[in-house]
């Protein structure tokens, strides 16, 4: 059945769209939907053609869905306006006519914009990158200014690592730290990165917070950006590689989660279920299943095919800000703000009532925000607020070693490919690594005080005034 909406609120709503155009087009150029078409949604259709509300089930909120039109089916035919719904109701040849007759009319110049874009094929976003945002003001620059490292990845291949900081990616040698390059030009702040299983690609996880989040690919042959992904409504706090590689997974402050063709950037499947923003994903080492940590205190576990709930871990008490799989997939580990490590059991179904709980540790006085397996299994990391790393065995999850106190938040951590080096990337900017003991997982007593071993440090900023290394 064509897409018929008898609502006023609907049709209120289609003129709003249309009367915020901007009035004037590039003669050579396609009005682009991000800059000259989106912000005109989201002032004024978003309230109710939201993912929430869905009024007559059409979302306008992003490129994707904006296409994707309703369950009746697409209002827009990319390259024909003519067999275009949206159209057809703004140029009076379909119900409900747009605009009503007892509201202002639409302008022609601004008809003319929406039937150029439709009729240009109604492009994605130039270049795959989301150019609408915030105009600020300039604000100088008086003191130092600190480059925190938000994340930190290793290629699996043990050639590289990835220095994630706000505006940028530092690509270092895995071996010595010396500089290969740094990769530029993401949108908004970076949360996250990660190499492909075959370390053949790096994802990084940015965005702008209330616009959009963006997952840039980039190829590690040549440092090449290959492929630009938007369609969520916030930035990003996760992206990760499935294990072959085919996929890619993102997880937003929208609350949604998505997987996308990693090759086209088509989107698969959307994870849908948290009721606050997810913080972290890791997928199962099968490729079948993707866990979510989230901020309304639960860990889901998800089948990747359907994008199927399989289950909710509702144990903790507070936010949840990583998770990560063991490399056999047997386990699944998580921490967040109520200061304790959990570690689920993972059935070979993975559904709802299968895979209990195995451990909840009291494990630092601080919000845990980290927590990741070494390449072999056998051991634990988690990082803390409270400046404090500590590494766990994996058969009882007993604490065998805790590091010097960090001189600032370690916000990062990784082990090298070939599990003997843990680096830590830290909010002061530093960066230190640290020789994996490996003595450690073969220990079950409370407490093996760790070697002492430097950290070598790559300064960018100056260190925390007041702050001493301390070694316990």
């Amino acid at each position: 059945m064509p897409l018929m909406i008898h609502s006023r609120r609907w049709s209120l709503a289609l003129l709003c769209v249309l009367s915020g155009l901007v009035a004037s087009t590039r003669a050579a150029d396609a009005p682009d939907f991000q800059k000259d078409v989106l912000p005109v949604f989201r002032k004024y259709c978003n309230g109710c053609h939201n993912a929430s509300d869905r009024e007559a089930g059409l979302v306008l909120e992003d490129y994707r869905r904006s296409l994707a039109g309703t369950a009746e089916g697409a209002v827009i035919q990319p390259g024909d306006s003519a067999k275009s719904k949206l159209w057809q109701v703004i140029a009076g040849q379909a119900e409900p006519q747009m605009p009503p007759e007892d509201a202002p009319q639409l302008p022609d110049e601004a008809k003319a914009l929406i039937k150029a874009w439709i009729d240009a094929g109604a492009p994605a976003p130039a270049g795959g990158a989301a150019m609408a945002g915030l105009v600020t003001p300039h604000v100088p620059v008086t003191g130092p200014v600190r480059e925190p490292v938000a994340a930190l990845a290793v290629d699996p291949q043990g050639r590289f690592l990835a220095v994630a900081r706000p505006n940028a990616v530092e690509i270092l040698k895995a071996a010595d730290r010396s500089p290969v390059t740094v990769l530029n030009g993401h949108s908004g702040a970076i949360a996250d990165v990660r190499f492909s299983s075959s370390g053949d690609r790096l994802i990084v996880a940015a965005g702008e917070p209330g616009l959009f989040g963006e997952a840039t690919v980039w190829s590690t042959a040549d440092w090449t950006r290959q492929r630009v992904i938007n369609g969520h409504r916030d930035a990003l706090y996760a992206a990760s590689f499935s294990p072959d590689g085919s996929l890619v997974a993102t997880a937003s402050y929208d609350r949604e989660g998505r997987v996308w063709d990693a090759v086209s950037g088509e989107p698969k499947v959307d994870i849908l279920g948290h009721n606050d923003a997810i913080y972290g994903l890791s997928f199962h080492p099968s490729g079948k299943w993707l866990a979510t940590a989230s901020g309304d205190r639960t860990v889901k576990l998800w089948d990747i095919a359907t994008g199927e709930r399989l289950d909710t871990f509702s144990q903790p008490a507070k936010e949840q800000y990583h998770v990560s799989f063991s490399p056999d997939g047997k386990l699944v580990a998580a921490g967040g703000v109520d200061n304790r490590i959990r570690v689920w059991d993972i059935s070979s179904s993975a559904k709802e009532g299968t895979n209990p709980i195995r451990v909840a540790r009291f494990a630092h006085e601080g919000p845990i925000l980290r927590v990741a397996f070494s390449p072999d299994g056998r051991l634990l990391v988690s990082c803390s607020e409270e400046r404090r790393v500590k590494i766990w065995e994996t058969r009882t999850f007993t604490q065998v070693a805790m590091l010097e106190r960090q001189p600032d938040w370690p916000g990062a951590v990784a082990f090298s490919a070939d599990g003997k080096t843990l680096f830590i990337g830290r909010m002061d900017g530093s960066l230190g690594h640290y020789d994996v003991n490996p003595k450690w997982a073969d220990s079950v007593t409370n407490l093996v005080p760790i070697d002492e071993v430097p950290a070598v440090t790559l300064q960018t900023s100056p260190p925390m005034e007041g702050e001493t290394a301390e070694v316990e």
